[in-house]
């Protein structure tokens, strides 16, 4: 049976992504009791990433192609409506509307998007330097 590579890399983003979550929640809580358990949160969904990460490495996924893919994933997440938290600060540094400024994005993200698809489906492109480095 093939492993289901794309449910594992949601299921490994999902955690790392809970974790971060918890961990800047405790970071900001002031009660004691709640910021210990958000931390203990973030350690588990941590914990959880792991097994995620090792299910991919098993099903023959480089961890190194796997944690650019992640990484582009993040940020075109947080650059993206509903959330698009770094579009609604940029917003509020340059005092305009949130929806000009994603207005303003969408050819950049279009061409994310697109960079993402090929460095997902061609991993020699994300590869070969750190290859040639001696990785």
């Amino acid at each position: 049976m093939k492993p289901d590579i794309a449910r594992y890399e949601k299921n490994l983003r999902e955690e790392l992504d809970g974790s971060a979550l918890y961990a800047a929640l405790a970071a900001t809580e002031v009660d004691s009791i709640r910021k210990d358990l958000f931390r203990q949160l973030s350690q588990a969904e941590a914990g959880h990433a792991l097994l995620w990460r090792q299910k991919l490495i098993a099903a023959g996924v480089d961890p190194i192609h796997l944690g650019i893919i992640i990484v582009i994933n993040s940020v075109l997440g947080s650059l993206t409506p509903p959330v698009g938290i770094l579009v609604f600060i940029c917003a509020s540094i340059a005092k305009v509307p949130a929806n000009a400024v994603f207005r303003e994005c969408n050819p950049s993200l279009i061409a994310c998007g697109i960079g993402l698809l090929v460095i997902t489906y061609v991993p020699a492109l994300s590869l070969t330097l750190w290859k040639v480095i001696g990785h």
